[in-house]
This record gives C-alpha cells, structure tokens and sequence, in this order.
C-alpha cells in the first residue's frame, strides 16, 4: 500500500474571525458590562456564583498583571488551585491577557 498526499478545505461560510479569546471578553466587557457570563452551579444555591463580563475581565486583567509583572514571555508558569472551573477559567484567561495582549497590562 503507497501513502497517498490528501487535501481538503473546509468551508468558507461564515469567514473567519480574526479576534482572539482576550479580545472577545474586552468587547464583551465594553459592550455589555452587567450581563452574566458564567455561572458557577452548586447544589446549594447559597453557594452559587455568578460572574458579568465586567467581572470577569477585571478578574483576569488583575491576575494577568500580578503574572506580567513577576515573569517574563517565554518563562513557564504553573498554576495550582483547587480543581474548580472558576480557577481554570480565571488563569486561562489570565495567561491569556499576560503573554498575548498588545501591549500587556505592565
């Protein structure tokens, strides 16, 4: 059997956007502040957290710039937090902001 060189395209309906994760929350954040972006379920609802886009972006904006300001692009980071989504999300985003923002919030 002989490999064979296989092309395809995918489609081109809707185009791409040339937007990133970090710009999305930041448009979000401008352009509907007070709505909900997340929710955290729980069992309990006393224990339920909800966050708006603002909140969010100020979250990862603060973060990011504790990271921007104690490592330098290209050094590793490691995260380490109890296993909750929020946290997950929250440093993604972070890390996002820090290493891939222009300019990066220093």
């Amino acid at each position: 059997m002989t490999a064979k060189l296989s092309v395809t395209a995918g489609p081109t309906e809707p185009p791409v956007l040339e937007q990133t994760i970090g710009g999305l929350l930041k448009e979000a954040a401008r352009e509907v502040p007070d709505r909900t972006a997340i929710i955290f379920g729980h069992a309990d609802p006393a224990l339920r957290r909800e966050w708006t886009y603002q909140e969010m972006y100020n979250d990862a904006q603060r973060i990011a710039l504790a990271l921007a300001t104690r490592f330098q692009p290209g050094e590793r980071v490691a995260i380490w937090s109890q296993n909750v989504e929020l946290h997950r999300i929250l440093s993604q985003l972070s890390l996002i902001f820090a290493y891939w923002s222009d300019p990066p919030p220093r």
